[in-house]
């Protein structure tokens, strides 16, 4: 899926968003977007993961 990509390649690889847009042939502007929403789906993963979790 294009937001794992995207978020491995800012964060873990510590790419630019030029060199991302770059590299996967995008706007750098599509970059920043496409970001914004794999960061809120992560979010949204984890804390459904924590709190379904039994404590």
């Amino acid at each position: 899926m294009i937001f794992k990509q995207l978020l491995l390649l800012k964060y873990d690889l510590e790419w630019s968003y030029q060199q991302i847009a770059e590299y996967l042939k995008m706007k750098p502007s599509g970059v920043k977007t496409y970001l914004a929403r794999a960061r809120a789906k992560f979010k949204e993963l984890y804390w459904r993961e924590e709190n379904e979790r039994p404590k």
